[in-house]
């Protein structure tokens, strides 16, 4: 708490005198007194803690950008932080690729013969002519006398049996959704195969997923009859007749001559690391699988980056006049992280490449480095194994730095994290100092309130007294 003007109030009114000069000037004495105390008491307390507050969020962002530095390490530490790969198609209209770390260099041709199909059918009315198919429905799919009461409809899906029975409510509309509501790998819709003036509506099964066998609705566990049981008729006085509209089937294609079949049309078993997506069936192409060099490349330019911003605020923050100036913490750091990015790196002794500069990774100004992309990827193109090795395990850069930030930062015994904690242990002490001090000076104001107030009560005395002899002197003169 302040104490300013605003907090006295005024102990001084008007007593009698012949104007308020004394009570102004007892109440702007005593202000002043307080004001007086306050600056030499309380505010160098304040801007020492506020000194103390600036050193500890500085820290904090310290530690917080050596953790960014720790991550983008982290992310070329490991051998297999390098095994980046993208796969091409030479015809994307046919096929499209992509790979992950498992995979290596390679060109592999495909050709699709097939692809894979769901399997969907229709259950309608038999209209007595087996050449012809589904042909007649139902006229009203929400009408419940068309549709059988105590039928039972019942299929195969993926080696499971569902069944469903209808009753007196059941309607087309009511069991198509009742057998898409749950979960057995099918959707039913209701669908007019007929005209908008004379509609024929039937129900369409359909598998969510493509393939042949149990993939496909069948009547047995083996999945090899498609169609729909029916303990008797589903339709009111009508026959139920089933076609199928599209079978189940299996994708179909060659690798290198080489003929393999899939339920589905993504296939990430065929080539090692690969995904493919087969879209266009009777067609040919070239997947291509590279070191994606490109991506290997932005790893190492983020880690610059995380580096260069770190020494750039240790430079701004230790500079000349700078709240860290001469701060062993903070320089040594810069120190040991410019060290670990700029020395010979021990895992690479003997080999092509044996210092950063040496693959685009060069000192610019100051302290800060310069990330040549052109330079990083001929170096890869020329020695992929060498430019891991500068990089990977606890003798290379990476590594290097990860055990940095650790003594630095991220343990709980860490340089920082110590300093952080002895920062707060002042600025606990400067807290009940400060409040101490404050609680004094509510005593201060109250003492120098006290002290002027009966200075006033005096001076009402003493007018008092005045008044009194000048009426003695009136009766006795």
């Amino acid at each position: 708490m302040i104490y300013g003007t605003s907090y006295l109030p005024n102990y001084f009114p008007y007593m009698g005198f012949e104007n308020s000069y004394f009570n102004n000037m007892y109440s702007t004495y005593m202000n002043r007194q307080v004001e007086s105390r306050q600056e030499e008491v309380l505010e160098p307390k304040q801007q020492k803690m506020d000194n103390y507050q600036n050193r500890k969020d500085i820290y904090n962002e310290m530690e917080s950008k050596l953790n960014t530095v720790f991550q983008k390490a982290d992310q070329m530490d490991e051998k297999s932080d390098f095994d980046e790969y993208s796969a091409t198609s030479s015809n994307t209209a046919v096929l499209t690729a992509s790979a992950n770390s498992s995979t290596r260099e390679g060109s592999y041709d495909l050709s699709i013969s097939n692809l894979a199909k769901s399997h969907d059918m229709l259950l309608g009315v038999d209209d007595g002519d087996s050449t012809t198919g589904v042909t007649a429905g139902i006229s009203d799919p929400s009408d419940t006398s068309m549709i059988s009461d105590d039928t039972t409809l019942s299929f195969y899906h993926n080696g499971n049996e569902y069944s469903y029975k209808t009753d007196s409510e059941t309607t087309l509309n009511s069991l198509a959704s009742r057998i898409s509501d749950a979960e057995n790998g099918v959707y039913a819709d209701v669908v007019n195969i007929g005209s908008d003036s004379s509609p024929e509506y039937v129900m369409k099964l359909g598998s969510r997923e493509t393939g042949a066998g149990e993939k496909r609705i069948t009547t047995d566990s083996g999945g090899t009859n498609p169609g729909v049981n029916f303990s008797s008729t589903l339709y009111s006085g009508n026959s139920t007749e089933q076609e199928t509209v599209q079978p189940g089937e299996n994708s179909a294609f060659t690798v290198d001559g080489t003929s393999y079949t899939r339920t589905g049309n993504t296939v990430d078993d065929v080539i090692e690391g690969v995904s493919l997506g087969l879209l266009q069936e009777g067609k040919s192409a070239t997947v291509d699988v590279t070191l994606d060099k490109e991506a290997i490349a932005d790893k190492a330019s983020d880690l610059v980056s995380a580096y260069n911003d770190f020494q750039s605020f240790v430079n701004d923050k230790t500079g000349v006049s700078a709240p860290l100036t001469n701060d062993s913490l903070a320089g040594r750091a810069a120190n040991e992280a410019e060290e670990i990015m700029t020395e010979r790196v021990v895992g690479a002794i003997g080999e092509d490449y044996q210092y950063l500069s040496e693959i685009g990774i060069h000192t610019s100004s100051g302290d800060k480095l310069e990330f040549d992309h052109s330079q990083f990827k001929e170096a890869l193109e020329n020695n992929p194994q060498n430019v891991r090795e500068l990089f990977t395990g606890d003798l290379g850069v990476a590594g290097g730095l990860k055990s940095f930030v650790n003594e630095y930062s991220k343990s709980y015994n860490s340089d920082i994290t110590e300093k952080i904690q002895s920062i707060d242990e002042q600025l606990q002490s400067l807290n009940d100092e400060y409040a101490a001090a404050e609680n004094n000076m509510g005593y201060y104001r109250e003492s120098i309130t006290q002290k002027y107030s009966n200075i006033s009560m005096n001076m009402v005395g003493i007018r008092t007294s005045g008044i009194l002899l000048n009426k003695f002197f009136d009766v006795w003169g």
